[in-house]
């Protein structure tokens, strides 16, 4: 019966989770380096043992020279030596040596029988260690040396002295060293696989917290994120939060808009719908006809543009004051140009506005035009903070415009800024205008305040927090 891979589970576990390709990455990360340290540290071992083998075999060359003796002008070896296994059929360790012309005269006990491949003509002082075969399929190991010995005649013949080791107790090294190295480092492995699965579980719980808070507010019973985030979500929570505060800030205006229309046009269609069965003088009906109807398209352009106002951005990038001041400042000096009017400005170089022209036009605008309609001589225009700090934040911002007219009494300040009550500003002289400078103020979460001026008439003081 065949395995079945389940493709939607991975899918759903790795490849469309954050938790699951980080913990796979770590784990093939974790993988390649233990078994790149495993099988450096075997080859390190093996390198050792055959080290040691060698100069073990070393030992048993020079262990067999010192046993040897001339006899009547050859070299002569005793038959039963000091190292037992050398005395021992199918020991493993085996003694060879063989003259110039490649002929053995000399086998040790453990090597009757023994057909091995290994080099028969070195030099004198050449050395040769390798591996080979025997005629059994053991794998051996060799060191042959080629050495000169002096006999008593003056005669100095070349012989060549090899000792042949069965590979068997390296293999049973290697395999003990194998089975405990892998075994550690497969604990090793298992051991830090978990507490990875650990840190990787503490390291992803923001995003668990930011996930339930995300469920909570889709379901209404948050509007914000609230929990503190690590510094990396900062950014993330900040600007969905003001996402979320720009749509309910947006849902409140299209609710307060039609709130207001139906509300203000009630007063001009109650007045048309008194007159009906009244009998009254035609050109005084055309007048209050007349003059109800514009007041009705006055509410609606109003409140148009109540609902039009862009609002805060999102994501704050915001645009640079001074630009559009200066227009608009050069427009209305061409349009009372009879008044004579003299400006006044003091404008930050870096402050910035943090939302769209359209916002900024229709605050400065109608602030500006009321002081060029109020003013006798001179209008003043100051833009302070705004500046970009860290993480593109935006510092408080502060636009002030002022006139040296009559001014507003005290007792109407708060009247012209209260909902409700803003049509009704037209009496005063302010129109509908500020009424949407004050809109727009509160959709940036601002405040707008009105003072005396140090010229005379009315101060308007625009404030807008940090972004």
């Amino acid at each position: 019966m065949g395995v079945v891979i389940d493709l939607p589970w991975i899918r759903q576990r790795i490849v469309d989770s954050l938790q699951g390709r980080l913990l796979v990455s770590a784990t093939v990360l974790l993988c390649l380096f233990l078994g790149s340290t495993g099988f450096i540290l075997e080859q390190a071992f093996l390198n050792g043992i055959e080290s040691n083998v060698k100069e073990r075999l070393q030992i048993h060359i020079y262990a067999l020279l010192t046993a040897a003796e001339e006899n009547d002008g050859k070299l002569m070896l005793p038959v039963s030596l000091q190292e037992q296994r050398l005395n021992q059929i199918g020991s493993g360790l085996y003694g060879i040596v063989s003259d110039a012309q490649s002929e053995v005269i000399w086998l040790s006990e453990s090597a009757l029988g023994l057909k091995v491949s290994y080099p028969m003509n070195l030099k004198q002082g050449q050395q040769r260690f390798g591996r080979s075969m025997t005629q059994d399929d053991d794998a051996v190991f060799y060191l042959t040396q080629g050495i000169t010995w002096e006999m008593f005649s003056g005669v100095a013949p070349l012989f060549n002295v090899t000792i042949v080791e069965s590979q068997q107790p390296f293999f049973a090294q290697r395999n003990s060293f194998r089975q405990t190295l892998w075994g550690w480092l497969g604990g090793i492995a298992l051991l830090l696989l978990l507490f990875q699965w650990i840190l990787l579980r503490w390291g992803m719980k923001p995003l668990d917290k930011m996930r339930d808070e995300l469920l909570n507010i889709e379901k209404g019973k948050a509007n914000q994120l609230q929990n503190h985030y690590p510094m990396e979500l900062q950014g993330l929570m900040r600007t969905f939060n003001l996402l979320v505060e720009n749509e309910i800030r947006q849902r409140e205006r299209y609710k307060n808009t039609m709130s207001d229309l139906a509300h203000s046009l009630k007063t001009p269609l109650a007045v048309l719908r008194g007159f009906r069965g009244t009998i009254v003088d035609l050109a005084e009906y055309q007048d209050v006809v007349e003059g109800e109807v514009q007041r009705m398209d006055q509410i609606v352009q109003y409140q148009l543009q109540r609902t039009v106002a862009a609002g805060p951005s999102t994501i704050v990038s915001g645009i640079e004051i001074k630009p559009v001041a200066i227009k608009m400042l050069n427009a209305l000096k061409k349009i009372y140009l009879d008044k004579k009017v003299q400006q006044t400005t003091e404008l930050g170089e870096d402050a910035v506005f943090p939302g769209g022209e359209e916002d900024l036009m229709e605050l400065i605008g109608n602030l500006l035009d009321n002081a060029y309609k109020h003013s006798r001589s001179i209008i003043a225009l100051s833009v302070t903070g705004g500046a970009r700090k860290n993480e593109g934040r935006l510092s408080e911002l502060v636009i002030t415009i002022e006139d040296d007219g009559a001014g507003i009494p005290l007792a109407l300040r708060d009247v012209l800024l209260t909902r409700g009550a803003r049509l009704d500003t037209q009496h005063v002289g302010q129109g509908i205008g500020l009424a949407v400078v004050s809109d727009i103020v509160k959709s940036y979460g601002g405040k707008i305040r009105i003072a005396d001026s140090r010229l005379g008439g009315a101060k308007f003081i625009l404030i807008f927090p940090e972004r």
